[in-house]
Parts: structure tokens; C-alpha cells; sequence
């Protein structure tokens, strides 16, 4: 009997999803895990944080390139007709390229004022916006089912970066700059064999500037730009929080415990690739409350178990992981990966705030958590000390994710979702 229900749930196409997915997201992380203990060891920690600062503002770049309207494409993608839809994506691209030639102008002009940090001000754009490039075509993957596919970009473009990065410092003996070139130029590889080879957004683009496209993107995108703001100030705020209080040197500790977390945000991300589509439907149709229901109770008890099993490991075997300078990073590892493991949570939850384009309300709820996150860390500075930030991350995840399972489950009945 029990094998019966297992058989059903395999044959079930979100099952089959969510297993093809989460292959190449093992895959992936396994390389990216290795990643930071080869960083950690090449890179010192002064150098690691001009890294973290590049990484700081990269977090923000795919979100102002496109005027946080991205999340459109995958709406479109479901309620358009296939010509509709590639006119809205002819101008949508059109309008990320008018964006990103404004942006580049702008960090060059910074660079000159800021000449310390001008080297990553302007790689950031670069790689921002090759990054909303390679997205545009992973949200038609994720949309049309195809999760092989966008697993094997995911891990390509993991495993190329850090081939890169290892000839880079190992091979030429070339200084931690390269580990910024070599995220560059493989993505900058996988957005040409993106648009040119697996799919026809090359082919089938036109530079057009469509007014009403514009004024459509404006008007979805400008709350949520407020919402990126704010997820800025609750993701990437530590990082500038110690540069001002501490040193460079803080801040690489900091971007190598975020290294290690990112595992936790890795299944984050794939869950959401694996359950947003059904979700959507489900949505459309105005059923799927138990399905939902069901989803967030299930993940919430992976996800943070995930986390202390992760943070297990970690204690007993942190020497196999991190550079011996690096060993005062563990706490810091141990409250991002729970924090990242609610703010998990949270995209579960708000994929029906997503939905219902609820976009001034997510950008009430992640404003409370950001002005929680900033308050909390430095607060806690003189008692704390460095570690504060990552306490105020962990709080303001916390917070984050109950206050949008109240009104997430309030939308469901306002829409009577069954």
C-alpha cells in the first residue's frame, strides 16, 4: 500500500520536477561548497571582502536593471498567448538594456569618486546584468517544465566559474580580481548559448520601445523596487554595516560564512522553481488551499532540518571547509544558515502575495523586517560585537516569515480560494 502511494506521488509531473531539480542542485552545491574552502585558502580575508562587497551589490542589480518587474515574465508566460507574450518580451528586453547602458554609465562615473571600490562597482553591473539576461531564460524554462535543462545551465555555469577561477589563482597565480572575471565570463558564455542555441529569444528579438509595455513595467515594478530596497538592506546591509564599524577584513569572514550558507539558499531557490507553476495554476483556478497548506508545513520541517544537519556537520568537520583564518566565522555560519532556512519559508508563503500582486503589501511586510535586521545589528554591536549583523538577519527571516504566513493565508480566503 505504502509502496502504491509512492509510486503515484513519483509519477505525479511535480514530482518528477522537483527530483530532476534537485539532482543538479545537489550537483551544484557540492561544487559551490567546495568552492569557498579552495577560496578560503587562496584568498585572505581583506581581499575576500572586496569579494563580498562585489557580491553586496550584484544582490540588487538584477532587481534595478529590470525595475523589479521580472517577476511579470513568469505571470505573461501563463496568461499570454505565445506571440503576445514574445512581444512583451521583446520590450521588456529592450527596456533591461536601455536600464543596464544608463546603470554602467552611472558606476562608471562613481568609480572615479570611489577608486578603491571602483573595480567591483562597475564588474557588478556587468555581471547584474548578464545575470537578468540568463534569468529571463531560466523563468521560460521553469514556467514551460523543463527542469532538466535548467539544471544542467545551473551546473554548468557553477562548475565552468570555478574551473576558471582554479586555472586563474592556481594555474597563473593571478590575484582575486580573476575570481570576479571568471564569474563574468562564464556567464557572459551561458547567456550566448542561451539566447542563440536553446532557445529563440535571439532569434525572435526586435529592439522595441512599447509604451504601453513600459508603463506596465513601471507601474508592476515600482512597489517591489521599494521591496528590493528593503531585501538590500535584510541581506547585504551586514556586509556594509562591518565595513563601517570593522574592516575589510570582517567583511571576507562574513562573505565566506555566507559561502557556506548559500547551500541553504540553493534549496530555497529550487523549491520555489519546483512549486511556483502549480501554484500559479492551482491559483488561477482559485483551488489549492490544502496543497498549499500541506507544501508549507512540509518544507518548513526539511528546510530546517537541512539546517542543523548542515550546522552538525560543520561543527565536527569546519576544518575540512574554511582556511584556519577563516575559523571565526562558524557562529556566523550556524544563524545565517536558520535564518536562510525561514527565509525559505517566506518564498513559499509569498509566492500567493506574488500571485495576487500584492506588491505594496510585500513591500510593507520586508520593510518591517528590514528596519528589524538594521536596528537589531547595530543595537547589538557592543554586546555582540561582529557577530550582531547575523543575529539581525536572523530575527528579521523570523519575523519576515510569520507575519507572511498571517496575511498569505488572508488572501486566500479574501479570493475564496477551496
Amino acid at each position: 500500500m505504502n509502496l502504491n502511494i509512492v509510486k503515484r506521488i513519483l509519477q505525479r509531473k511535480e514530482a518528477q520536477h522537483f527530483v530532476n531539480y534537485y539532482i543538479f542542485t545537489i550537483m551544484g552545491a557540492l561544487v559551490g561548497f567546495y568552492s569557498i574552502p579552495y577560496l578560503t585558502r587562496h584568498i585572505p580575508p581583506e581581499n575576500y571582502g572586496m569579494i563580498g562587497i562585489f557580491l553586496g551589490i550584484v544582490f540588487f542589480m538584477p532587481s534595478l536593471l529590470s525595475f523589479s518587474s521580472n517577476g511579470l515574465q513568469a505571470i505573461n508566460i501563463v496568461d499570454q498567448a505565445e506571440s503576445e507574450y514574445k512581444r512583451f518580451r521583446n520590450a521588456y528586453i529592450s527596456f533591461v538594456i536601455i536600464l543596464s547602458i544608463c546603470c554602467l554609465a552611472i558606476a562608471v562615473a562613481l568609480s572615479y569618486f570611489w577608486s578603491d571600490f571602483g573595480f567591483v562597482i562597475v564588474t557588478a553591473v556587468i555581471y547584474g546584468c548578464l545575470q537578468l539576461c540568463s534569468s529571463i531564460h531560466s523563468t521560460e524554462l521553469i514556467q514551460h517544465g523543463k527542469p532538466t535543462q535548467f539544471g544542467l545551465f545551473n551546473f554548468s555555469t557553477i562548475a565552468l566559474t570555478f574551473l576558471l577561477t582554479v586555472v586563474s589563482i592556481s594555474g597563473f597565480h593571478l590575484d582575486w580580481k580573476y575570481r570576479i572575471y571568471s564569474i563574468i565570463i562564464t556567464e557572459a558564455i551561458m547567456v550566448i548559448l542561451r539566447f542563440f542555441l536553446f532557445s529563440d529569444i535571439a532569434r525572435s528579438f526586435k529592439f522595441t520601445i512599447d509604451k504601453k509595455v513600459i508603463k506596465l513595467l513601471l507601474r508592476y515594478g515600482w512597489p517591489l523596487m521599494f521591496s528590493v530596497a528593503a531585501g538590500w538592506i535584510i541581506n547585504q546591509s551586514d556586509r556594509f554595516i562591518l565595513l563601517h564599524y570593522y574592516s575589510l577584513k570582517e567583511v571576507g569572514i562574513y562573505a565566506a560564512a555566507y559561502g557556506i550558507a548559500s547551500i541553504i539558499t540553493t534549496f530555497n531557490q529550487t523549491m520555489i522553481r519546483v512549486v511556483a507553476p502549480p501554484i500559479y495554476q492551482n491559483l488561477a483556478k482559485r483551488v489549492g488551499r490544502s496543497f498549499i497548506t500541506k507544501l508549507n508545513v512540509l518544507y518548513s520541517i526539511v528546510i530546517l532540518g537541512i539546517a542543523a544537519a548542515g550546522c552538525l556537520c560543520l561543527h565536527l568537520f569546519w576544518h575540512l571547509f574554511l582556511g584556519a583564518k577563516y575559523g571565526a566565522s562558524l557562529p556566523v555560519i550556524y544563524v545565517l544558515c536558520f535564518a536562510q532556512a525561514f527565509f525559505g519559508i517566506y518564498m513559499t508563503l509569498g509566492i500567493v502575495i506574488d500571485y495576487f500582486k500584492q506588491n505594496k503589501l510585500k513591500t510593507m511586510i520586508v520593510w518591517v523586517s528590514a528596519i528589524i535586521s538594521i536596528c537589531t545589528s547595530i543595537l547589538l554591536i557592543p554586546v555582540l560585537g561582529a557577530y550582531a549583523p547575523a543575529v539581525g538577519s536572523f530575527f528579521s527571516f523570523l519575523i519576515l516569515a510569520i507575519i507572511t504566513y498571517i496575511y498569505s493565508y488572508q488572501l486566500l480566503k479574501k479570493y475564496n480560494v477551496t
